[in-house]
């Protein structure tokens, strides 16, 4: 069998159709390149307002999901105008922990926020001003007078009714400032205690003494009456100095709210308006008292924040300066920051004031972008975000901490009109479409961002484009056009090939970049990129996450980890496998040992036994058991055990990438033929031996060349399926030494080629023996019939 041709290992893109000399002769893209099919779900899902029709989008993390949704959607919005709304929150009287939301044009909350509270800051102000008139002295003088007037009357009366009872006021002997009563005997008055004295001395009559006490008595009933009376009229004045108050201020508070109802058509916030005055009104006599009266000083200080705050709005969306839809990406969609909540203030208090918006309110009329995984860190969070999907209705509440001892304030809920898009991996969506039902209801527009596009001229000018809006964005060198071809190329290999070229912009976004540095600093004067800066950056790029593949390299050149890539063996041959980290793919080759005897536990994985294989790894060791009965077994009774092991790896095994390489070492065991150690396999199979495509396929060929170069093997081989000819895009190194004949890959489709490459024999037919020649298969079927007779000795004959 001959290798694969070099011009197979690695696709060239033309450089002739780049006819530029370097791309700032050439205009940025104006369009996302590459993902027609996840915008037009966007479109659609953007376009129907019905409820439910929220976008999830999936794709592979690189492909700019974010950025480029947020492109598409300000390209959307621009042409069709907005009708953006404020939203203030105002305090409620009627029910002071349920502030009240209310939602106006855009531009009106500010201007009525500005008025508002520029109004309720200067409150005492307000208040003097509307007391200062000659008019209102003249009318608070008329009420004290005509109070004055009415007290004289009442006490006079009272001094009247007095003196015709006999008595006059006089001062208590004991408190000066107190008057009592005092009974006129013969015209002079005698106190109380002296009346008993001069009806023992039979001076006074005891029927004259009963008569002064019962008048007393009458008397004081009088003055409990008048001085009642005092107070009525006293109240009475107090309601018309009230009334006085309001009638003064009223002009100026309506001529004021009247202004302030001007800034907006809301019904509601006109209604809220209203109330603020009447508050006002009603409370004006008494905070005109506390300002005038020097004793009330400090409880006008105290109370004056609390009425300044009532008074006041919190604009909580202010979208006076938009002009496009709001769209709001939410980094961390914690409950505070998507939905709101209620901070303490300075008092250590909660008020309408310190209603903080989340993303939900600031994307109201617009679009909300949010990465799935993030919201769904939290069961709560994410039972929350889909009822406020579902009713419309945003509902903020506070935070509750173990210090929230003050009052609980819940503001009313709010409708609000806002298109979520959820960005998330593609198991994430199907996890929630199966085991969520609300789920399919709330976000009936799936948008998948695919990882590559077709192979085409047109795509490849694409990269070009692109490649001049990064260099013109952030004022990088130009390219050249050889640099584009390298770029594209990486976009292939990006792509796993197969006619593809990678849409992961964010990974040739950081290309770019990275290969401009890297051209200044080969040449600090250069004006342009050029392909060996491009190559350059990706050779630097592969050395700063290969840290673990030196490890391993040092490993195996200390023959710490043994590996044979020399001569022959029984039951031994070299797999590859993958490792990866954040950004890179390595390929390593790995020691597969395989050994037989006689039993009927079939064939047995180590690694699974151990547990250290995964589902899949397990698929392939059953898969192995299928191939052996289906091809060699027929006609006997499979009476194998064998075990399989992964030599000198302890990590987790999984996928069928290695069935291959396992198979021949299983074969090599059984038949006892040595087979060759230059050679590494990668590739899955089925029952009937028919060869399957596997991934990483250009790592694990490097990484089997990395190793063969460390060890100085020139003869170095590895064999791949034939289906993975199409991904192959392998680097510089690899094809310098395939053409100095270093260096080789076989492509095969069958077990039995393998079998022929690695052991120098006939693959064969199991029934047919060619005279002079080992026949592979027909010897692991003779190996495996001698098994089963020892197993199931045939009955002796009598």
């Amino acid at each position: 069998m001959d290798p694969i041709p070099l011009k197979q290992l690695h696709w060239e893109c033309p450089q002739e159709i780049f006819s530029f000399n370097h791309t700032n002769e050439i205009e940025p893209p104006n369009e996302i390149i590459g993902q027609a099919s996840a915008l037009e779900s966007i479109k659609i899902g953007t376009e129907i307002s019905s409820p439910g029709y929220n976008i999830f989008i999936t794709g592979l993390v690189g492909t700019g999901r974010k950025t480029m949704v947020y492109k598409y959607l300000r390209s959307l919005i621009s042409s069709f105008p907005p009708e953006l709304e404020d939203i203030l929150y105002f305090y409620n009287f009627d029910t002071p922990d349920e502030p009240l939301a209310f939602k106006v044009k855009a531009g009106q909350g500010k201007a009525l926020m500005i008025a508002l509270n520029d109004f309720a800051e200067n409150i005492e102000d307000f208040i003097s001003t509307n007391f200062r008139a000659n008019v209102y002295f003249e009318n608070l003088l008329v009420l004290e007078q005509q109070q004055k007037q009415e007290e004289t009357d009442i006490f006079n009366n009272l001094n009247d009714t007095v003196k015709q009872y006999g008595f006059e006021w006089s001062q208590s002997s004991q408190d000066p400032t107190k008057l009592i009563l005092v009974p006129l005997v013969e015209g002079k008055p005698i106190d109380f205690n002296e009346l008993s004295n001069l009806a023992s001395e039979d001076k006074i009559t005891t029927d004259q003494l009963n008569e002064i006490k019962e008048k007393k008595d009458k008397l004081e009933k009088v003055i409990t009456s008048s001085l009642n009376e005092v107070r009525i009229m006293k109240n009475k004045h107090q309601e018309q100095q009230e009334q006085l108050d309001r009638k003064i201020a009223e002009p100026l508070t309506n001529l004021i709210f009247e202004d302030l109802k001007k800034i907006t058509d809301s019904d509601q916030v006109q209604v809220a308006l209203d109330r603020i005055k009447n508050f006002i009104l009603d409370n004006i006599p008494k905070w005109k008292l506390l300002t005038q009266d020097i004793n009330n000083k400090q409880l006008w200080q105290d109370l004056k924040p609390v009425i300044i705050n009532k008074l006041k709005t919190n604009l909580a969306v202010d979208n006076s300066t938009k002009k496009e839809a709001p769209i709001i990406i939410e980094n961390s969609p914690t409950e505070s920051n998507l939905f709101g909540t209620v901070e303490l203030s300075e008092q250590g208090d909660k008020n309408h004031l310190n209603v903080k918006p989340g993303s939900f309110l600031k994307a109201h009329r617009g679009f909300l972008l949010i990465d799935a995984y993030e919201l769904l860190q939290s069961n709560e969070t994410w039972q929350r975000f889909k009822r406020t999907l579902k009713t419309g209705r945003l509902e903020i509440s506070p935070i509750a901490t173990p210090y929230s001892v003050r009052g609980y304030l819940r503001p009313h809920p709010i409708k609000i009109e806002v298109k979520v898009i959820l960005i998330g991996k593609e198991e994430i969506y199907s996890a929630l479409f199966m085991k969520d039902p609300e789920f399919s209801k709330i976000f009936k527009i799936k948008a998948n961002f695919v990882n590559h596009m077709p192979l085409t001229n047109d795509n490849l000018l694409k990269y070009a484009e692109f490649t001049s809006l990064i260099s013109k964005r952030d004022k990088l060198l130009p390219f050249d056009p050889s640099s584009i071809v390298a770029i594209c190329e990486y976009g292939y290999r990006l792509a796993g090939g197969q006619q593809r070229i990678s849409t992961e912009f964010g990974k040739i976004s950081d290309l770019i970049k990275q290969s401009n540095y890297w051209q200044k600093q080969i040449d600090p004067q250069a004006k342009i990129v050029t392909t060996q800066a491009v190559k350059l950056a990706l050779e630097k790029k592969r050395e700063r996450h290969t840290h673990l593949e030196r490890e391993i390299h040092k490993l195996i050149q200390d023959e710490i980890i043994k590996l044979n890539l020399s001569g022959k063996k029984i039951g031994q041959i070299n797999g590859l496998t993958i490792l990866e980290d954040e950004e890179t793919l390595m390929g390593f080759p790995v020691r597969i040992t395989a050994s037989t005897s006689p039993g009927k536990k079939g064939v047995i994985s180590i690694d699974r036994e151990s547990e250290l294989s995964g589902e899949i790894h397990t698929k392939g060791i059953m898969i192995i058991n299928g191939f052996l009965r289906q091809k060699y077994a027929k006609n006997f009774p499979l009476s194998l055990q064998a075990s399989i092991c992964f030599e000198q790896t302890y990590n987790l095994i999984d996928g069928d990438s290695a069935t291959c390489a396992e198979i021949c070492a299983l074969l090599s065991s059984i038949t006892q033929i040595p087979i060759y150690q230059n050679f590494a396999i990668t590739g899955s199979a089925d029952q009937y031996g028919n060869v399957q495509a596997v991934g990483g396929i250009n790592e694990k060929i490097e990484g089997f060349y990395y190793i063969c170069k460390m060890k100085n093997i020139n003869d170095g081989s590895v064999i791949i399926p034939r289906d993975n000819l199409q991904n192959l895009q392998l680097n510089d190194q690899v094809l310098e030494e395939v053409k100095n004949h270093k260096f080789k890959i076989f492509p095969v489709s069958k077990i039995d080629q393998i079998i022929e490459l690695i052991s120098g024999c006939q693959a064969g037919e199991i029934d047919y023996q060619p005279e002079g020649l080992i026949n592979f298969n027909r010897e692991v079927m003779q190996s495996l019939k001698k098994m089963s007779e020892i197993v199931y000795p045939p009955e002796k004959e009598f």
